[in-house]
C-alpha cells in the first residue's frame, strides 16, 4: 500500500490569537505568548461549542425550531455557570464605526444636549391634586352601566370563558391523526411559522377589587358566619340575588374552601353549616356561573359530606343536617353543570362508590354517601343504592349498642334507607314477593323494607277503595304532603266562613262500649284535621252528602269511633292518616341529633 502524506496547513480557529490577547489585556494579563493564546483559543472554542450543543438540546426538548437566549441561559445553569444578565431590545440600535491606530471600534451614537435650550424650555404641567368622586355602585340591586363600574358578564359569556380553558382548540395537534399532523408540520415549516403558536395559553391576570367591592366582601363574609341571624339571612339573600358578583366569585370561593379546611380540622359544626349556605346561595344566583370554580368547591363539599367526624360530639350534635345539605348541593351541581365534557356526575358517583366500599370509615361516611346518591335521583338509587342494601344491612346489624356513635349512625342510616328505598321497591317489585325473598335480596333490611312496602301498598289500596267524595276530602291533606292544599270550602261548594272548626279529642286512648278494653290508641291531634273527621262521617254514613259536611261539627263522639271500628273503609281512612303522621314524624326525627324510637299501633 502506498503511503500518502498530507501536508497540514495552519489550523483555523473561531477566535484568533489577537482577540485572546486583547481579552487578556482587558483583565490585566499582558505579554501573553502566541502559543498560550492559541491554546486558550482552542479551549474557548471547545467550551463555546459545548454550550451551544446543550442549548440546542433545550430547544429540541421545548419543541421549538428557533434558538432563544433562554436556551443559552439554561445551558450555562446546567454547567453551574452564572448566566448572562441584562435586557434585550427588539429595536434597531444604530452603531457608528471608527478606526484609528490599526483598530476598528463600533459605538452607539448619543445625542448632544444644549444646556441653554434645556433651561429655557417651558416647564411641564403640574399634576392634578388628589380628589374624590362618588358614583353609584348599584341602584336597588342593579349595577348601572357607567364607565366607573366593571362591565357585567352574562351566564353565556361566563360559560364560554370557562369552556375556552378546558376544551381543546380546533387547531390542536391532539385532535388529528398522525398523517394530518405531519402534513401541517411540513406546511408550517415551509411557511416558517414557529411551532409555539400551536398552543395558546391564557395569560394570568390579577383582578383588583374596588374599595366598594372590598367593603362588600368583608361585610358579607362577616355576616354569613356571625351571630346575628337577621344579618345572615340578608347576606345570603344578597348572594342569591345580586347580579354584580362575578368579579367577587374567586374571593368567595377561596373563602369557602379555606374556611371548610380550617373548621373541619377544628370540628366547628355551625361554621361549616353557614359556609355551605353560602355555596347554596351562590348556586341559586341566576346571574353567576360557578363552572370555573368547581374544582375547588367540590372537594370542600365532599369533605363535609363523607368526612368521618365533623363535630366534637357526633353522638349528640346534628351533623346529619350538614351531610344532607352537602348532598343536596352536590346533586344541584351535577344537575346544573354536568355534561359530556366534564362528566361531573360520573366522577361524583365513582367517588361515592369508593367511599361505600371502604367499610372501615364508619356508618356516618356511608350515610353521607348514600344521602348524596339518593339526591341524585331514582336512577342512581336503582343502580347504586339498591344493590348495596344487603351490605348496608349487615353493617347496621353489626353496630354495637355499646358504641353510641355507631348506634346513632345505624339508626339514622336505617331511617334514610327505609324512607327512600321502600317507595321505589313498591313500584319495582311485584306484590307477590314474600318476606323470605326480601330477606334473601336485602339481608337484615329485608324485614323492615317488606313491612314498609306492605304498609304503603295497603294505604294506596285503602285510598283507592274509598268513595269518591271521601277521596276528594282527603286529597288536600293526605295524598301528597308537598302538594298545595285546597280549602274544604272550595271542594264542597260552600264559603270559607262555613268550614267546620277543628275536632278535638280529650284523651289519647278511647274506650269503646263492651268489654272496656281499648281498641284504638290514637295520638292526640292525629285526626284533629276537620277534613279527616268529615271523611270519617261521610264513610260511616253519619252524613249522607258532601254538602252536609260543612255544618258545624262537635267533638268526636263514641258513636263515631264505634262506627269507625265496624266499617273497613273508615279504618282505611284512619290508618292512612296515622301513616301520613308517622312519616312526617320520622322525617323530622331524622334531622334531630338524638335517636328517636317511635312505635305506632
Amino acid at each position: 500500500a502506498e503511503s500518502m502524506e498530507v501536508e497540514e496547513g495552519p489550523a483555523h480557529h473561531l477566535l484568533p490569537a489577537e482577540s485572546i490577547k486583547m481579552m487578556g489585556e482587558s483583565v490585566g494579563v499582558s505579554n501573553l505568548s502566541e502559543d498560550a493564546a492559541m491554546r486558550l483559543s482552542e479551549d474557548l472554542e471547545f467550551r463555546l461549542k459545548e454550550i451551544v450543543q446543550d442549548a440546542l438540546k433545550f430547544k429540541r426538548h421545548s419543541k421549538r425550531k428557533r434558538l432563544k437566549c433562554s436556551d443559552i441561559d439554561h445551558a450555562l445553569r446546567a454547567k453551574n455557570i452564572e448566566p448572562l444578565y441584562g435586557f434585550d431590545c427588539s429595536e434597531y440600535l444604530p452603531f457608528r464605526h471608527t478606526s484609528g491606530g490599526g483598530k476598528e471600534l463600533y459605538f452607539q451614537e448619543e445625542k448632544e444636549l444644549d444646556l441653554l435650550d434645556l433651561i429655557n424650555s417651558p416647564l411641564p404641567r403640574l399634576p392634578h391634586d388628589v380628589a374624590l368622586r362618588a358614583h353609584w355602585l348599584a341602584v336597588e340591586g342593579v349595577q348601572p352601566a357607567i364607565p366607573e363600574n366593571p362591565p357585567l358578564a352574562t351566564i353565556g359569556e361566563q360559560q364560554e370563558e370557562a369552556l375556552a380553558v378546558t376544551l381543546p382548540q380546533p387547531n390542536d395537534v391532539a385532535l388529528h391523526t398522525r398523517e394530518v399532523r405531519f402534513d401541517r408540520k411540513a406546511k408550517k415549516k415551509e411557511e416558517g411559522a414557529a411551532s409555539s403558536d400551536w398552543t395558546k395559553l391564557k395569560p394570568l391576570q390579577a383582578h383588583s377589587l374596588s374599595l366598594e367591592q372590598q367593603l362588600y366582601y368583608k361585610e358579607i363574609a362577616d355576616a354569613c358566619i356571625g351571630l346575628s341571624d337577621s344579618k345572615r339571612q340578608d347576606a345570603l339573600s344578597s348572594l342569591a340575588n345580586d347580579p354584580g358578583l362575578y368579579q367577587l366569585l374567586p374571593q368567595f370561593t377561596n373563602y369557602v374552601t379555606e374556611g371548610i379546611k380550617v373548621n373541619v380540622s377544628q370540628r366547628k359544626l355551625n361554621v361549616l353549616k353557614h359556609l355551605l349556605k353560602m355555596v347554596r346561595s351562590l348556586l341559586e344566583n341566576p346571574s353567576l356561573s360557578l363552572e370555573k370554580y368547581l374544582h375547588e368547591l367540590i372537594p370542600s363539599i365532599f369533605t363535609c359530606l363523607i368526612n368521618k367526624q365533623v363535630c366534637l360530639r357526633p353522638e349528640a350534635e346534628d351533623h346529619w343536617s350538614l351531610r344532607d345539605a352537602a348532598a343536596r348541593i352536590i346533586a344541584n351541581i351535577c344537575k346544573k353543570y354536568s355534561n359530556s365534557v366534564n362528566n361531573i356526575q360520573s366522577r361524583v358517583t365513582r367517588m361515592l362508590s369508593q367511599a361505600l366500599n371502604n367499610t372501615t370509615q364508619g356508618l356516618a361516611v356511608h350515610y353521607g354517601a348514600l344521602a348524596c346518591l339518593i339526591e341524585l335521583g331514582q336512577d342512581a338509587i336503582v343502580s347504586l343504592v339498591l344493590p348495596r342494601l344487603k351490605q348496608e344491612g349487615a353493617l347496621i346489624r353489626a353496630a354495637q349498642p355499646s358504641k353510641l356513635v355507631e348506634h346513632v349512625a345505624a339508626s339514622k342510616l336505617q331511617v334514610l334507607l327505609k324512607m327512600h328505598c321502600a317507595p321505589i321497591l313498591m313500584n319495582k317489585r311485584p306484590a307477590t314477593d314474600t318476606l323470605q325473598q326480601y330477606q334473601d335480596d336485602y339481608g337484615a333490611l329485608g324485614l323492615l323494607l317488606f313491612n314498609q312496602v306492605k304498609t304503603l301498598r295497603q294505604n294506596r289500596a285503602g285510598l283507592s277503595q274509598l268513595p269518591q267524595q271521601a277521596v276528594k276530602v282527603l286529597s288536600p291533606t293526605m295524598v301528597s304532603p308537598k302538594s298545595p292544599t285546597t280549602p274544604l270550602s272550595l271542594l264542597i261548594g260552600h264559603p270559607r266562613a262555613n268550614r267546620p272548626p277543628p275536632l278535638s279529642i280529650s284523651s289519647p286512648t278511647v274506650k269503646l262500649p263492651g268489654n272496656g278494653t281499648p281498641k284504638v290508641q290514637t295520638p292526640v291531634g292525629a285526626i284533629s284535621s276537620p277534613t279527616i273527621a268529615a271523611a270519617l262521617r261521610l264513610v260511616t254514613g253519619q252524613v249522607t252528602s258532601a254538602s252536609s259536611i260543612a255544618s258545624p261539627s262537635t267533638p268526636i263522639s263514641v258513636n263515631l269511633l264505634s262506627a269507625v271500628m265496624n266499617n273497613p273503609n273508615a279504618q282505611a281512612v284512619l290508618s292512612a292518616a296515622l301513616a301520613s303522621s308517622n312519616v312526617r314524624q320520622e322525617s323530622k326525627s331524622s334531622n334531630e341529633p338524638d335517636v328517636a324510637t317511635t312505635s305506632s299501633s
